[in-house]
């Protein structure tokens, strides 16, 4: 997985960012010499940085006593674990009161030492101001700050400095891109972040990141969902197995509420998968939950009946999946007798499976609703 670094410019550009308190403490760059960790320890041994130069890579997680790090924690937990045999040290650094995070029952999960940083100014060391937490930072054995950003993002960034293969100086160039971009995008000179990032896309033209902000600037910002579209369509020209650029045509399409634009695209994606029956069976899956203004249940049946003709499943057991998501759809179409059918032919694909269980029960629920439907009919 590449860390390019550039998604997060979507996120400053459409949310408020979180910024600590304006302590007069200056964040320490990428690429800068991190300062030694200070403050009181709530759990586990202090760590040095001093320490683990030449030894181990540190990582440093900041949360706070607070709904988005509950959330993140156990993300974060199952990472430190399997991350258990390899040179690196997690540190957790908890930003509230010093009560709070001794008392925050899901801190007492976290696999690692806890610093508790009840004035910020830790936090204020690595935290700039488009940052927000909970936030990892990647120090290498030399102790540097090599990288920061969303826990999804760490285990990538992880592997490569680890493993010796983190770009920092192209790293670094491309931060400088994003801020760039967002100073431009402050200013609502939409055109000029399009430049800038229309220049990296000669050297990366089917980098998902960049593809994906340059269609929501055109579309939240310039209200051009049509020059999103071609954008959008040039980058799946280039890479035409990219899912992620067949879900943002997906959205635009719905937003345009071009229905025989979705069908064109639902048959392209059905002949480029046509030998991967879930990817198909995902996006109908996708559609079939949507609000009934935009729901178009041709599109899931004729996603479901490519999906189910695929030559491509692997086993009965992928196919069994795929047949009780159609079971599910033949129900919200009215036809319970069908769903029946379909859930019993699935029941056994699925058998010795965690899944079979669920197969019988929702084919005895449709068995039961076909029956009713059969019995109002009379």
């Amino acid at each position: 997985m590449k860390i390019f670094g550039w998604l997060s410019v979507i996120a400053v550009f459409f949310t408020a960012a979180a910024a600590p308190s304006d302590l007069g403490i200056q964040a320490v760059p990428t690429g800068g010499l991190v300062p030694e960790l200070a403050g009181a320890w709530s759990k586990g041994d202090p760590v040095r940085i001093a320490d683990q130069k030449g030894k181990k890579v540190t990582v440093l997680y900041f949360w706070a006593v607070n709904q988005q790090s509950l959330e993140d924690m156990p993300r974060m937990g199952e990472l430190v674990r399997e991350f258990a045999d390899k040179p690196v040290t997690f540190v957790g650094v908890g930003c509230d009161k010093v009560k709070k995070v001794a008392e925050f029952f899901r801190a007492k999960e976290l696999p690692m030492p806890i610093l508790v940083d009840d004035k910020l100014t830790t936090l204020c060391r690595f935290l700039r101001p488009a940052d927000r937490i909970p936030i990892a930072v990647i120090v290498d054995r030399e102790g540097r700050l090599v990288w920061r950003g969303a826990t999804p993002a760490l285990r990538g960034a992880l592997e490569q400095v680890i493993g010796g293969k983190f770009d920092l100086k192209e790293h670094i160039r491309r931060e400088e891109f994003s801020n760039r971009v967002r100073e431009a995008l402050a200013k609502n000179h939409y055109e000029d972040a399009l430049k800038l990032i229309d220049g990296e896309l000669k050297d990366h033209p089917a980098n998902v990141e960049l593809v994906s902000l340059k269609a929501s600037i055109l579309t939240r910002g310039l209200r051009d969902l049509p020059k999103a579209l071609e954008a959008v369509d040039e980058a799946l020209a280039r890479a035409p197995r990219e899912i992620a650029f067949y879900e943002l045509k997906m959205k635009l399409l719905h937003a345009m509420r071009d229905l025989p634009g979705l069908r064109k695209h639902y048959d392209r994606l059905c002949e480029v998968f046509a030998d991967d029956p879930r990817v198909p069976a995902r996006f109908a899956e996708v559609e079939m939950q949507r609000p009934l203004r935009d729901n178009y249940p041709e599109l899931y049946c004729r996603l479901f009946k490519a999906a189910r003709a695929s030559k491509g499943f692997k086993d009965d057991r992928e196919r069994g999946v795929v047949e009780l998501a159609h079971a599910r759809m033949l129900f919200f179409c009215g036809r319970p007798e069908l769903a029946f059918a379909s859930a019993k032919r699935a029941a056994v694909m699925l058998k010795d499976t965690p899944q079979f269980t669920e197969a019988k029960t929702m084919a005895e629920f449709y068995r039961r609703a076909a029956t009713l439907a059969k019995q109002l009919k009379e």
